[in-house]
């Protein structure tokens, strides 16, 4: 993979006289996201939440991702794009790049958007000569639209395109790109797919392929590709014209096999009007509900709705005034035994909206003057309109969410009551730096008010047979014609973060207005207010699309405002738990579906919280292979910081209820199951389960590998000491580590001497050299050296890639005896020399094991030449934490510190050695610290002299 880089152009280099573009090279790396070595380009879709690439990215990065999200700052956008800098000496970078409407994605987006990235990434700082490479992964999947091979051939019509301009302009070339992909078949397919392009005789002189996939660690293995439970499925809805002209709408599914075409003819317009007006009324029969999903949602779509994923509906406005949250895909119940358990789709799943607008959002900000809040609750001062009545229910609603949001910290302004005139209303919501706006209170569309048609009825108008002319409104109600409309919204300085629109019980309406005013009613309010206060910036809002019952209303509050503050929901699954809560209260209450909520599946209203942990899905597999795979797969998240340390609890929590199904299955005793299950709790740190396991393996004959015989064998020996206290070791500590060294000096007769195999004799030698003393502990070290010496000679016999590890305990050895000798370091420092060999046998990014021992080296190197400086400790102590920061499980960094105490343990017996002691002391404190603060290892001279290694 490793190779020079083109040399860069002279700056302002004639065109004419530059040579031919240089060819790309292309590997496909099938790894974590985190050890990639140039800067990754990931794709983001409008109003879509970060996941998968992205996340695994964002977590590199720090959060950095997350953070320009929640500022609204996000590419998304066909075209946009941003290049994020490494937050430390990592040198991780990522160019985020905007890939449009997910129902508008097409192979030409991704040439756009891959061409904008590139570019901007080119004249970023963060492409570094002289390599200039680039990662990338496959843009767009999460559409389901586009083929890979087509997904494929656009982005290297991108790269090609951007050589172009960049040799056009005298600018250096890409030298090297990466296609990354997480799961093994993905980069199997990448590969196959990208040799038939480089083998086409157009591209043939453009690129060249790595001849077989490369590795990095988080790699993960599936036998078949599952659908992620955490995704929101993508379904968009526009109007059309329908048969006789009539308007209909169409369907389409994103991210499906194929798109999923349906009407709603104009025939059936009635009903949902009939069904609108039932609906107003609150309370709701199962029939029409029903009656309403098989007319409105098309025959495709009907098929896989039992399967609960959650929704994200892109609606255009004419789309929005369907209720889409209330349709019922549950059977008719038998007569007489009701609904039973079950629950309407909305509740069962997460449902969210978001509108189709042709209108920007302006550039959004965090609000200013920390978290505040406006509360408006029923306003009726100045001029009330006769139309509508008091509503206590609002205004206990708007003191019940203003006492709520002060108790999270919330500075509130409250305008509920009487005593709150129009004026007062416009004022402060034009005052703008509000994170949330709510609202509670009468709400109209296209309404005329009584006022005015008292006064048409005065000049002669017919309320039966003529049809009015005069003044309509919409908006929230603050007196007699007057409210607060989506026009006046557009002077707000800057739009609420949250805005939560809430039109109350209108159910003491006068009869006369009744059905005047129900009709004023209808979900186009809700869509309105939507619709402007997202075009201005707002990020969420929540608008009720006909009259809610006073108690529904102040629970589906009280949850949304729990869930997004207290729990740190994100937005989708606050709805979804707020519906439910409603629901659970009253089932025929039509308040659960009248929310009508758009914003971000993920979007969480505060974001730098801790995210609560998602509930794995329960395990099902196919056969023992496919629960092997799944194994597999958590034990190398356990490997990468970014499952690790925000998973772990997760990972262990998802690695129990697979052990509890295959166990319920029999499959203990199928081959691998039992050995992977061990290897996977070991990876989290969980030895006993693992030592447990293992055993069951072999008393199993579930196909144990010699692997599993060598693990088990090291799990003895490191647990041998368990349980000893600081008066040495009993006499069945020593019995046991003895067992477990003799069963591998038996292994290697039976099956051959391999460097592991030494090597974990040397463990055993290194483990008894720890708990013993005096001479017993010299002839422990004697025994460790000549072990790993062997290790160390077969390894490099055999051209391992890790014969660095035996060699670096067979010279560590030495330097201890040495130490103790009072020997001089002659021949330990040409050892040490000679390990520079074996470091460069083995390179690549996110590699642990290489990154510790080189750490190892340097430590010995400081030991033998007298450098035990403060900086020296903290450089080492820093590497090691680094290492461990991006990858590595837990017993890999339990058994560097435990190294870390064995050479202390060692070094302490002796006088003219206990200052070395010490100085390894504050290299395992250095280690232990919360972040890195060295990245790079570069042992220098100390400031003043140390004290001497060896005695005098």
């Amino acid at each position: 993979m490793d190779g020079p880089a083109p040399p860069p152009l002279e700056a302002g280099a004639a065109p004419a006289a530059q040579a031919a573009a240089p060819v790309t090279r292309l590997t496909v790396v099938n790894g974590d996201l985190s050890f990639a070595r140039f800067p990754v380009v990931v794709g983001h879709f409008l109003g879509d939440s970060i996941a998968g690439a992205e996340s695994q990215l964002d977590y590199a990065l720090g959060g950095a991702l997350t953070r320009r999200y929640a500022l609204g700052v996000y590419p998304g956008a066909v075209g946009s794009a941003m290049v994020v800098g490494p937050p430390d000496a990592s040198g991780m970078a990522a160019v985020a790049v905007g890939i449009g409407d997910i129902g508008s994605f097409s192979p030409g987006v991704i040439r756009s958007a891959l061409i904008a990235g590139l570019i901007e990434l080119a004249l970023s700082p963060c492409w570094a000569a002289p390599e200039r490479g680039v990662s990338l992964v496959m843009l767009g999947t999460r559409a389901g639209t586009v083929s890979a091979s087509d997904t494929l051939a656009a982005m290297l019509a991108a790269i090609g395109e951007v050589q172009r301009r960049l040799l056009e302009q005298g600018l250096q070339p890409l030298g090297e790109v990466h296609f990354f992909a997480l799961y093994e078949d993905d980069a199997h397919r990448i590969w196959h797919t990208l040799r038939r392009f480089v083998d086409s005789p157009h591209y043939r002189d453009t690129f060249t392929l790595e001849r077989e996939v490369a590795y990095a660690a988080g790699a993960q293995r599936r036998l078949m590709r599952m659908e992620d439970p955490n995704l929101w499925r993508v379904i968009q809805i526009v109007s059309a014209d329908a048969a006789g002209g009539d308007l209909g709408f169409r369907f389409t599914a994103v991210g499906e096999q194929a798109r999923a075409d349906g009407y709603l003819v104009g025939a059936n317009r009635s009903f949902v009007k009939e069904f609108l007006e039932v609906a107003q009324q609150r309370k709701l029969n199962a029939a029409p509900t029903r009656a309403l999903f098989q007319l409105v949602w098309p025959a495709e779509l009907k098929q896989t709705s039992q399967e609960d994923r959650n929704l994200r509906l892109i609606l255009d406005e004419a789309a929005a005034a369907l209720p889409f949250e209330l349709m019922d895909d549950r059977a008719a119940p038998v007569a007489g035994e009701g609904e039973g358990d079950s629950a309407p789709p909305a509740i069962r799943r997460g449902m969210i909206r978001q509108l189709i607008q042709t209108r920007f959002a302006r550039l959004q900000t965090s609000p200013h003057g920390g978290e505040r809040a406006l509360v408006i609750g029923d306003p009726r001062g100045g001029s009330p309109a006769e139309d509508f009545p008091a509503l206590p229910g609002a205004r206990e609603e708007a003191e019940a969410v203003a006492a709520l949001l002060e108790e999270q910290g919330f500075e509130v302004v409250r305008l509920i009551g009487d005593d709150v005139t129009p004026d007062a209303v416009v004022e402060h919501v034009l005052q703008g730096g509000w994170t949330i706006l709510h609202v509670s209170a009468h709400g109209i569309y296209d309404y005329a008010f009584r006022s005015d048609r008292a006064v048409a009825t005065a000049a002669g108008w017919d309320g039966v047979a003529g049809h009015y002319t005069g003044p309509r409104y919409t908006g929230v109600v603050l007196g007699d014609r007057l409210t607060l409309a989506p026009s006046i919204l557009q002077s707000m300085p800057d739009p609420p973060v949250l805005a939560f629109i809430n039109c109350c019980d209108l159910a003491s309406i006068d009869p006369d207005d009744e059905a005047a005013l129900r009709a004023a009613a209808r979900p186009e309010f809700a869509a309105s207010f939507a619709g402007e206060l997202i075009a201005l910036g707002g990020r969420a809002v929540i608008a009720a699309g006909w009259e809610v019952s006073d108690h529904g209303a102040l629970v589906f509050a009280q949850s949304v405002y729990r869930e997004l503050l207290a729990n740190n929901q994100g937005f989708g699954e606050a709805v979804r738990i707020a519906r439910g809560d409603v629901y659970d209260q009253d089932r025929d209450d039509a308040t659960w579906g009248a929310y009508q909520c758009y914003g971000e599946p993920d979007w969480r209203l505060r974001p730098d919280s801790e995210m609560p942990p998602k509930k794995p899905p329960q395990p099902c597999f196919a056969s023992p292979a496919e629960a092997v795979a799944a194994i597999e797969g958590i034990r190398n998240q356990a490997e990468v910081g970014a499952g690790r340390d925000s998973r772990r609890g997760a990972l262990v929590a998802q690695l129990t209820a697979i052990e509890q199904y295959v166990r319920g299955l029999a499959w203990l005793a199928r081959d691998q199951v039992s050995e992977q299950l061990g290897h996977a709790y070991l990876a989290l740190g969980e030895a006993k389960q693992a030592l447990g396991l293992f055993e069951e393996a072999l008393k199993q004959d579930a196909a144990p590998s010699l692997r599993l015989v060598e693990a088990l064998a090291n799990l003895r020996i490191r647990q041998a000491a368990d349980g000893d206290d600081d008066s040495g070791p009993s006499p069945d500590t020593l019995a046991r580590i003895a067992a477990a060294r003799q069963q591998l000096v038996l292994l290697c007769e039976v099956a051959g001497k391999t460097g592991e195999r030494l090597s974990l004799i040397g463990e055993a030698a290194t483990r008894e050299a720890h708990l013993l003393t005096g001479d017993a502990r010299d002839a422990a070290l004697a025994q460790m050296r000549e072990a790993f010496e062997q290790a160390w000679a077969l390894s490099r016999a055999r051209q391992a890639a890790d014969s660095y590890y035996p060699g670096l305990m067979a010279v560590t050895a030495g330097v201890l005896i040495a130490l103790r000798a009072g020997a001089d370091f002659t021949a330990c420092r040409a050892e040490i020399e000679d390990l520079g060999a074996d470091f460069a046998r083995r390179t690549g990014p996110g590699d642990y094991g290489r990154t510790v021992s080189l750490a190892g080296k340097h430590l010995l190197t400081a030991l033998v030449d007298g450098q035990m400086s403060t900086h020296n400790a903290g450089a080492i102590g820093g590497a090691l934490r680094q290492a461990w920061a991006i990858s590595g499980n837990d017993v890999d960094r339990n058994t560097v510190i435990g190294h870390l105490r064995f050479l202390q343990a060692i070094l302490a017996e002796k006088d003219a050695a206990r200052a070395a002691a010490d100085w390894v002391a504050s290299i395992e404190q250095a280690a232990t610290l919360a972040s890195p603060d060295a990245a790079l290892i570069k042992v220098e001279p100390a400031e003043s002299p140390a004290p001497a290694a060896t005695p005098a």
